[in-house]
């Protein structure tokens, strides 16, 4: 007489124990990572935060016109931070992150663009060596607000500068 083996049972068991491997946490991507960014208390309006991990592997998002960002599942593990201001000349980071409201597909309706103004950032903020932020990124969404101090120089500064001008009296 020959013994019938479930096979059924055994499956279950393996998928089983693929879902539970699953789910426990060996996945390396982390939750959303959201929060604001000012300078000396005051929102930034746009440019873009960089997470930086060993290995070369970087995460980022657009800086919204309200200071927000919304990092959508960056990897998990520690990261140095940066901030950095917007490419005027590609448009890449210029208010389009954060809290972004949908925008129509009627033309009549599109919001009417401007062109943005420069957005100045200390430099220290946008070297990952020296900015001073690192977050740990976990596996659940959380908050990383980034509050940088320093003075930031105007496009009108640096003309001034290249051109001997300055505000001395």
């Amino acid at each position: 007489m020959r013994v019938k083996r479930p096979l059924f049972s055994l499956a279950a068991v393996l998928t089983l124990a693929g879902i539970f491997s699953f789910g426990t946490g060996c996945s390396k991507i982390g939750g959303d990572v959201t929060g604001s960014v000012t300078l000396n208390g005051k929102p930034m309006t746009a440019g873009s935060v960089t997470f930086h991990y060993e290995g070369g592997v970087n995460a980022s998002a657009a800086i919204g016109t309200d200071g927000s960002y919304h990092l959508v599942k960056p990897p998990k593990g520690t990261a140095n931070v940066t901030v950095e201001p917007p490419d005027l000349n590609t448009g890449a980071g210029v208010g389009s992150g954060g809290n972004v409201k949908p925008v129509s597909t009627k033309l009549s309706e599109q919001p009417k663009t401007t062109k943005p103004e420069p957005v100045w950032i200390p430099d220290k903020y946008k070297n990952p060596k020296t900015s001073g932020l690192s977050i740990t990124v976990s596996g659940s969404n959380q908050s990383f607000d980034i509050a940088m101090t320093g003075e930031a120089k105007s496009d009108k500064d640096d003309k001034d500068n290249k051109n001997g001008k300055t505000d001395k009296k």
